[in-house]
């Protein structure tokens, strides 16, 4: 079973990096999105003595788009609005 989820976990990892066009993957989200995240809180933010814009969505969103310059995909507006 082991061996099964290896070789699952590879094809896909190997679908994933092929289907990608840096520094976008297949569905339009920048490669490292999850590092992007805790990077722009941590790097930009915590060790400025911002701690409270991390949780501000309208700042960190900000940050984010200077830094990378992309918005975050339409889909997410209605979501972000909703919990945040």
């Amino acid at each position: 079973m082991n061996i099964i989820l290896a070789a699952l976990y590879g094809t896909l990892s190997l679908v994933y990096v092929y289907t990608a066009q840096p520094p976008f993957d297949a569905t339009g989200n920048a490669i490292g999105r999850d590092f992007i995240n805790i990077w722009t809180a941590g790097r930009h933010l915590a060790t400025a003595g911002h701690v409270a814009d991390i949780f501000d969505h309208t700042i960190y969103h900000s940050l984010q788009e200077a830094l990378f310059g992309r918005e975050l995909p339409p889909i997410t507006g209605p979501i972000r609005r909703t919990f945040c």
